[in-house]
């Protein structure tokens, strides 16, 4: 369900807040570019991670898709040639 998956986000992401060393970036495409956006349950969670050197990158075309251009309230809409090149460079990638 919605429900759980947004909950389980949101306890991941603050998990995240916990740990060492901390990600360079989180890649926002498809429906999870919602995280980013106004009233979003995980927004302060991925502010303290922006705050603290996070790169956090949101998909242009699933926002421009989603029409929330004017919602999007954290991280830099992005395309995807720039979340490739981050995937490319990581040493590993985790996905929730």
């Amino acid at each position: 369900p919605d429900e759980l998956g947004e909950i389980l986000l949101k306890a991941f992401l603050n998990t995240i807040v916990e740990v060492s060393p901390l990600p360079a970036a989180i890649l926002f495409y498809n429906s999870g570019i919602h995280m980013t956006r106004k009233g979003s349950a995980c927004i302060e969670a991925l502010k303290e991670l922006q705050s603290r050197g996070v790169e956090l990158l949101v998909c242009g075309t699933c926002v421009e898709y989603f029409r929330l251009k004017d919602e999007i309230e954290v991280g830099s809409i992005s395309n995807m040639y720039t979340i490739m090149e981050a995937m490319a460079a990581a040493d590993s990638i985790l996905i929730p």
